[in-house]
């Protein structure tokens, strides 16, 4: 069965947006609970500074779902970029994975970004 989820990644007060981010595998049946408190963040570190990155996210339970839509960002001089989501309450999502990249993609949900940053479900 697939798990739909509403992600909604932003930089930490820089951007927003939100899309359809789904895990395979097991699960429950009806709509998904989306936390509104529980906020999942990431900083990505070690870019290059001062040079546009784009970024998504997607839920992982073990299979990777889609990724979110993306954003973008310039990174700062230090070559940190903060990100954050709300967190699903799900206890079949055990981690996101945060995807980015140099170039864009252009395709709405797709993951094939160059790097991905493991980050653990907050709980």
């Amino acid at each position: 069965m697939i798990t739909e989820y509403r992600l909604a990644l932003s930089f930490i007060v820089v951007l927003s947006l939100s899309s359809m981010t789904d895990c395979g595998g097991g699960g429950g049946s009806g709509d998904p609970v989306i936390s509104t408190s529980a906020r999942a963040t990431a900083t990505v570190t070690g870019l290059a500074p001062n040079t546009r990155f784009y970024f998504a996210v997607s839920a992982y339970n073990g299979w990777s779902g889609p990724c979110s839509n993306e954003v973008s960002t310039v990174t700062s001089p230090s070559g940190a970029v903060s990100l954050a989501w709300d967190a699903v309450q799900d206890p079949m999502v055990s981690a996101y994975e945060v995807h980015y990249g140099k170039q864009s993609l252009g395709q709405p949900a797709d993951c094939t970004y160059p790097d991905v940053l493991l980050v653990l479900a907050p709980f």
